[in-house]
């Protein structure tokens, strides 16, 4: 989703993507912005009734960032953005124009009904006015419970009686939106970083799931740095730190005089951390051998062999323990977090893998790339450029287009590889004058 925001701040239409502020500066030009996005078909009534108000007021939040405002929309006009650069888009637009409206007016109802002398409580809240919500749709979640009218001393007809046993539950696990909202409560990291910090713990593999667990390596090696350097795992220094760099932003600190003092505590503790570095490194090599073999495994062989993450010079893929009797291999992408699933593909019986990659979702896929769950809607275009009917050139050296596949599925690539490393979507052109035809229309 960052990544998206950068585009779309490159392109114009969006302000600075990294930034933590809740506050939106008047010197911006609301009514000229609110004015530009109504000539957008899609924000053209919203924008209207918002510019009737006699002074445009946004509903700041209390966080503030000296170098950037809060992240708003230009008021460019984009041209055809991509399904997912759309949504982001869009929130932005709409986030931005329900900040100006009027707040919404919910109405909570509490009856206490009296059985037997033992008091239950029903609660109910319904939404009144709309107002700001009706600017944020689809994107507002709120509950609506509409108790029916009751009046005091009423006497109601019980329909149904359950007796329900529960326990208390345990708070639920991060996701990696909740992570990096905890993160920024106990002021590790920055707006920029805390994504990158998320994703490097799933590459490396310390973190892993959507509902993120700790893996063994993660939490061992955790264990060895509380037991040798437990300065280095603790979060108070690194948000002393982050505190200490705030006030230099905000004029409040030197920076000479914190650099000085983070130059005393670092000396001290790389120091201590070099005096125990064989003792930390011996466990830590120790705990990596112990955890390989269980995060490399990916399943079973049609030999009924194990198959395995294994390395080469030319990169990672996955390979029979049975080598060089069994010579079965599947390529892995280059990069990101590669998982076994436990699951068998329905189609070819190959294992099932889960791939958390930076810039894509967490996703589960079959391992075999030729497997007939990768053929897509486009498998006509596929069969016709396989077959040397079709002639596609690449938009960059004019090379013939050649049909490649991953475990992601099929694609299109520059016969000029390495040289040219232009890829494609199959069916990419097909859908780019779609959405050609849609900006058209809405014009």
């Amino acid at each position: 989703t960052l990544d998206i925001a950068q585009s779309l701040y490159l392109a114009g239409l969006t302000s600075y993507p990294r930034t933590s502020s809740q506050q939106l500066d008047p010197k911006l030009g609301f009514t000229k912005i609110m004015s530009d996005l109504g000539k957008q078909p899609e924000y053209e009534l919203l924008s209207k009734e918002l510019l009737k108000q006699k002074e445009l007021k946004p509903n700041n939040g209390k966080k503030t960032d000296p170098a950037h405002p809060a992240i708003y929309p230009t008021g460019l006009v984009p041209g055809a953005l991509k399904d997912r650069d759309r949504k982001v888009y869009d929130l932005v637009v709409k986030r931005f124009l329900a900040t100006f409206a009027k707040p919404a007016i919910r109405e909570t109802m509490e009856v206490v009904l009296k059985v037997k002398s033992e008091d239950f409580i029903a609660k109910g809240t319904r939404t009144m006015e709309e107002n700001w919500h009706v600017y944020y749709k689809p994107y507002v979640k709120v509950d609506e419970v509409t108790l029916p009218n009751m009046k005091e001393g009423e006497t109601i007809v019980v329909s149904e009686i359950k007796a329900e046993s529960k326990e208390t539950q345990p708070p639920n696990r991060y996701n990696q939106s909740s992570i990096i909202k905890e993160l920024e409560k106990r002021n590790l990291g920055t707006k920029a970083t805390r994504a990158d910090i998320l994703e490097r713990l799933f590459e490396r593999g310390y973190i892993e799931g959507v509902q993120i667990t700790v893996s063994k390596l993660g939490m061992e090696t955790v264990v060895i740095l509380e037991k040798y350097a437990p300065t280095i795992v603790d979060e108070k220094l690194t948000a002393d730190f982050e505190e200490r760099m705030e006030q230099i932003r905000e004029g409040k600190e030197k920076p000479d005089h914190v650099l000085e003092e983070a130059k005393k505590i670092l000396t001290v503790l790389l120091s201590d951390f070099k005096k125990k570095e064989k003792s930390i490194g011996q466990e830590i090599v120790k705990s990596i051998h112990e955890t390989r073999s269980e995060q490399n495994y990916i399943g079973k062989c049609s030999c009924s062999g194990t198959l395995a993450i294994k390395f080469s010079k030319f990169g990672r893929f996955v390979g029979c323990d049975k080598y060089p009797d069994c010579k079965i291999t599947f390529k892995l992408p280059g990069k990101g977090l590669v998982k076994s699933t436990g699951k068998v593909c329905d189609k070819c019986s190959s294992p099932i893998i889960q791939i958390a990659a930076r810039g894509r979702r967490m996703q589960e896929t079959c391992l075999n790339s030729q497997c007939s769950s990768k053929v897509s809607e486009d498998s006509k275009e596929a069969k016709k450029i396989e077959q040397q009917s079709m002639d596609k050139k690449c938009p960059k050296c004019e090379k013939p287009m050649v049909l490649r596949r991953s475990v992601y599925g099929a694609f299109l690539g520059c016969s000029g590889y390495p040289a040219c490393k232009t890829i494609m979507k199959l069916g990419a052109e097909k859908k780019e004058r779609k959405e050609e035809k849609k900006g058209k229309a809405k014009k």
